[in-house]
């Protein structure tokens, strides 16, 4: 069984809403930010020349997130911006390495009893009010999540847990309704906290991470500072992590050059040739999973027929998205399991603006559409939403640009569900479970699109019970038939992503899953 599971999690990764991308550039704009200036590095006590601890000073690091939190609550995040924020925070039963294998973290220890039982050990981990972590925190949190009151993220997920079995204040068994392959990956996204502490969480987060809560300002800043009290004494490495809201990349990239924050977590592609043209500024990128998508609302006139959608798929040139908008640094894409074990060919079509324009012919639009297209203003998918809308217009689809910062943004198409025609990213997880259940299953969280199908919802949930590809392929190669068939959303590419980073800064992990490991990072 242990054997089986890790050959799963070799293809799994953790959960993020939302890629995040950064703003787009704006030369008109002069290093404010809402009409204050930019902390700079002298602060908040940063050392730009020399080891900051033996100069005397705090090692403070600072990081731009492209936008406002909109809570302190991991739970209830929306953005992947939110996560990567509060995430120091926050301790987590087990995580990620960077070469994305399974290691503990809270839990000491584990051990799978059958498909449907694991036992845990804890750490002797402290929650930042001196708090021990229990085995009776955890089952709180498991509740907590299932809650739907609790407007919980993963509580879709959380669900494939039957309960918590807890066998002394370190010791507990989880019990699932039925095999769940995932479910390593859910711990490593599901925040222990505390029952005690649980309704401050919003504003005043107490976690049981390697950084605790300083000060919020929802327009500005979150500021932690190192936890002392951490398990793991030898992390974290600098002694204060602050993040900057900076919804401007080109405020950002000033800001960076001047020495004023440490690390822009996602540089512009078309600037990194750039960046890397100054002295005191390195890049770091990675290959990540996941994709940029386009989604339709199925339910509503034009996209309730399918052949509009269709005709989408064959007009959309996914090929020449590449170099414009990745610099050549990217990868189409079909599916969120393109080169994994479950790739199926199905959703592979080749562009065809004559087989478009017959679909929407049949479909009684001889003269073509004009929909409405939501987009956010973001490095990525602002110019990318451009370019996609002049290649379906080859084909007379016709799109009105609505394009909105990206807090509106995820108002408006996944809180109100109000667009025809979107286009968004995240992160997968190399499985066809994440993302592709969460969007498509009628009922999962991010479950938008107005769609649904029964033998689709079937087959996936009984497919996401076994932990073999072969057991599971029997049900997911019907579903994906289905879900090529209707398309109520097209995954189009993905890139890598780069960081640009002071060249004083050290420690700074980027994994796969685009989740970051701050514990290490520091100044030299």
């Amino acid at each position: 069984m242990k054997k089986t599971i890790a050959l799963i999690l070799s293809f799994t990764m953790m959960l993020a809403l939302f890629s995040g991308c950064t703003q787009q550039a704006n030369d008109g704009l002069n290093g404010t930010l809402d009409g204050q200036e930019i902390p700079t590095a002298g602060d908040s006590g940063n050392q730009q020349d020399g080891d900051p601890e033996t100069s005397g000073g705090e090692d403070v690091v600072k990081v731009v997130l492209e936008d406002a939190l909109s809570t302190l609550n991991i739970h209830k995040r929306i953005a992947a911006l939110e996560h990567w924020g509060l995430e120091p925070l926050n301790g987590f039963l087990v995580t990620y390495t960077e070469k994305m294998e399974i290691e503990p973290y809270l839990a000491e220890s584990w051990d799978v009893i059958s498909d449907t039982e694991i036992s845990f050990k804890l750490n002797a981990a402290t929650f930042h009010n001196g708090d021990p972590v229990t085995a009776d925190d955890v089952k709180f949190t498991v509740d907590y999540v299932k809650n739907e009151t609790n407007g919980c993220v993963l509580r879709t997920d959380a669900a494939a847990i039957k309960e918590i079995r807890v066998t002394s204040d370190t010791e507990f068994t989880i019990v699932l309704e039925q095999a769940f392959p995932r479910i390593f990956e859910l711990l490593s996204n599901m925040a222990i906290i505390s029952e005690k502490t649980a309704g401050t969480l919003d504003t005043q987060p107490i976690g049981c991470g390697p950084f605790r809560f300083v000060e919020w300002d929802q327009n500005q800043y979150l500021k932690l500072e190192k936890y002392d009290g951490f398990w793991d004494t030898s992390k974290p490495a600098c002694d204060k992590l602050e993040f900057y809201f900076i919804p401007e990349y080109n405020t950002a990239r000033t800001a960076l050059l001047a020495g004023d924050v440490d690390v822009i977590l996602y540089a512009d592609p078309n600037d990194i040739d750039a960046l890397m043209g100054f002295e005191d500024v390195t890049t770091y990128s990675k290959a990540i999973t996941g994709a940029q998508w386009l989604g339709f609302r199925c339910d509503e006139a034009p996209f309730d027929d399918v052949r509009v959608r269709q005709a989408v798929n064959y007009a959309v040139d996914r090929i020449g998205i590449i170099e414009p908008i990745y610099n050549g640094n990217g990868t189409v894409l079909y599916s969120y399991f393109d080169n994994t074990p479950y790739e199926v060919g199905d959703f592979k079509v080749e562009r065809n603006i004559e087989k478009a324009k017959e679909l929407l012919t049949e479909a009684g639009y001889p003269d073509g559409i004009t929909i409405k297209f939501s987009v956010p203003n973001t490095a990525t998918e602002g110019p990318m939403g451009e370019l996609i809308a002049t290649q379906l217009a080859e084909a007379g689809i016709n799109c009105e640009i609505e394009m909105t910062d990206v807090t509106t943004f995820l108002d408006q198409c996944f809180n109100k569900q109000d667009f025809q025609m979107m286009i968004c990213g995240d992160t997968g997880a190399g499985d066809p479970d994440y993302p592709t259940y969460n969007y498509t299953v009628t009922g999962a969280n991010n479950a938008i699109f107005g769609w649904s199908n029964t033998e689709y919802d079937r087959l996936m949930n009984e497919g996401r019970s076994f932990y073999t590809v072969d057991e599971r392929m029997e049900y997911y190669d019907g579903a994906f038939k289905i879900l090529a068939d209707e398309l109520p959303w097209i995954i189009l590419c993905i890139e890598n992503r780069t960081a640009a980073l002071r060249t004083d800064i050290e420690g700074f992990v980027m994994k796969a899953n685009l989740r970051y490991d701050f514990t290490g990072i520091h100044h030299i």
